[in-house]
């Protein structure tokens, strides 16, 4: 029992050792309705499709905040040619598992498929990434909305209000007010940006060729480009806050990062965020990191909570870890070793990688492989890592949700 079980684990160790000695192969393509299509083959047996558009919230109308989340929710729903159950349940039989998301950046339906079924499954996903935004289907969706919010996230929304104040990355992910947002204010804004010229279909693990003649012939969405262009956002820093009776109190603080155009610097803060995270956490284990990269500015530091009996010294202690930060020989090197591995094994994951392929193509125009920004990361010297952590700490940001009053601000520092 014991030989044939070793034999078995022996096979599958050859077998996963043969295909990832094989090169990962990435090609993209734009299409003559000007849909960008990108593969990238990890040659894996799973395949994660992805339409992403350019229209996160920093695209939303400054009058109707929170209207890319109610479009997010809105996905599973009928569209101009099928009913959304019928969809929901095409998918179901093809074994996929499907999401939605937002970012500041970008809006997508995501899908896990087996690999074999991908030539059925990308109609249906292309079906499920275009709404016809019913207006008593978006008045159902409004009741999903209280099962969405989360004080984690309200504390990084409240980071980006604080650092770029009423830029278009200051706007949350998160919607406050769903109710006073309109069907036609949705169907609009969909009009606008859920076009050819603004979208993406990224597929991990699937032919290229494939990839092109589906996207090309049986995808749903509408030709031509959008005639709304986001401005680029600019740094400030200081404090944005959220009461609500809870008995813990979520905070994020960071200061400026890099833009996804400069990938250097983007390295370099993938390193410097190790940093502030080993500082955070020698003063209290449950921090976590924040890293963030946009198509024109950044954002880097850590988040934590606690309970509010005990938040204002973890935050005074955490504010002065992050502000005090160096990066000596020895703490860039650890740095680095850490960052690579998140990198490495964040590369392993189709969804990770469809994500980021889609968000750098749509921000940038350009999309820096895996093995490229390994490359990068290893490459970046003490200094590099040095002045990433002087731009970051130099003037940091907090956002806060829970006690404000509670938390000190960094003037007090």
């Amino acid at each position: 029992m014991l030989s044939r079980h070793y034999g078995a684990v022996a096979r599958r160790t050859a077998a996963t050792a043969a295909a990832s000695a094989r090169p990962v192969t990435e090609m993209t393509s734009r299409l003559p309705s000007g849909l960008t299509v990108s593969s990238v083959d990890l040659h894996g047996a799973t395949s994660q499709l992805l339409i992403a558009y350019r229209s996160g919230t920093r695209y939303e109308p400054d009058n109707t905040p929170g209207i890319t989340h109610v479009i997010r929710n809105n996905v599973g729903r009928d569209n101009e040619r099928f009913y959304g159950l019928t969809l929901v349940w095409n998918s179901a039989l093809q074994g996929a598992n499907v999401s939605a998301l937002i970012t500041r950046e970008i809006f997508a339906v995501r899908m896990g498929i087996y690999r074999d079924n991908v030539g059925i499954a990308l109609p249906i996903l292309g079906h499920l990434a275009v709404n016809a935004y019913k207006p008593w289907e978006v008045e159902e969706a409004r009741e999903t909305f209280e099962y969405d919010f989360c004080r984690r996230e309200s504390a990084r929304d409240e980071l980006h209000r604080a650092a770029f104040r009423n830029g278009p990355l200051g706007k949350g992910v998160q919607a406050e007010k769903p109710s006073s947002i309109s069907w036609q204010a949705i169907q609009r804004f969909a009009e606008n940006h859920q076009l050819t010229e603004e979208a993406i279909v990224v597929g991990v693990n699937v032919d290229h060729d494939t990839l092109v003649n589906i996207a090309g012939s049986e995808l749903p969405i509408k030709a031509g480009k959008s005639p709304i262009v986001s401005t680029a956002s600019k740094y400030f820093g200081g404090d944005s806050r959220r009461q609500s009776g809870y008995p813990k109190t979520f905070v994020a603080v960071g200061g400026e990062g890099s833009s996804l155009a400069d990938i250097k610097s983007v390295a370099a803060q993938a390193i410097a965020v190790e940093i502030l995270l080993h500082v955070a956490q020698k003063v209290y284990p449950h921090a976590r990191s924040v890293n963030y990269n946009y198509s024109d500015a950044g954002l880097v530091g850590v988040e934590f909570e606690a309970p509010n009996n005990s938040i204002s010294s973890v935050s005074r202690s955490i504010f002065t870890a992050v502000k005090n930060a160096k990066a000596d020989g020895e703490a860039t090197k650890i740095g680095k070793a850490k960052a690579l591995l998140k990198i490495m094994s964040a590369g392993e994951s189709g969804a990770a990688v469809a994500l980021d392929t889609a968000t750098q193509i749509l921000a940038t125009g350009n999309n820096v492989s895996l093995a490229e920004f390994v490359e990068a990361v290893r490459n970046t010297s003490d200094n590099d890592v040095a002045k990433a952590l002087s731009k970051a700490s130099s003037k940091l940001s907090v956002g806060v949700h829970g006690s404000p009053q509670l938390v000190p601000y960094l003037d007090e520092l």
